[in-house]
């Protein structure tokens, strides 16, 4: 049950508490979403798939994700390069605070259970 929850505060984490350092990074890059608050929520969204994907065992998910969201950009990413940059920036991070957190929550029940 510990561990369940555990992986549960996780999803959490990296869904909500991610969301901070990632919207302060695309804020300096300079973000055009127009529509930040859906943006926002997306991300919040993706973070909690990728660590639920690392935590029943398929984190392959990531990757097949990030195609799929890749081939849904790539129409607006012939208007705008820099747009995809701050798109692809922004994902990266998602990924990276999420990788983070599931890592973490790994060691911290592989080490305390």
């Amino acid at each position: 049950m510990e561990i369940l929850i555990i992986k549960i505060l996780a999803i959490i984490v990296a869904s909500f508490l991610g969301h901070y350092p990632i919207k302060y990074s695309m804020e300096k890059l300079g973000s055009e979403t127009e529509d930040k608050k859906s943006a926002a929520w997306g991300g919040r969204l993706e973070r909690g798939m990728y660590v639920g994907a690392y935590f029943l065992g398929y984190p392959q998910f990531i990757g097949i994700w990030l195609i799929a969201k890749t081939v849904g950009m790539w129409g607006e990413a012939k208007e705008s390069r820099g747009r995809l940059s701050r798109f692809m920036f922004g994902t990266g991070l998602s990924i990276s605070v999420a990788v983070i957190v599931a890592l973490l929550a790994d060691w911290i029940i592989s080490k305390y259970f």
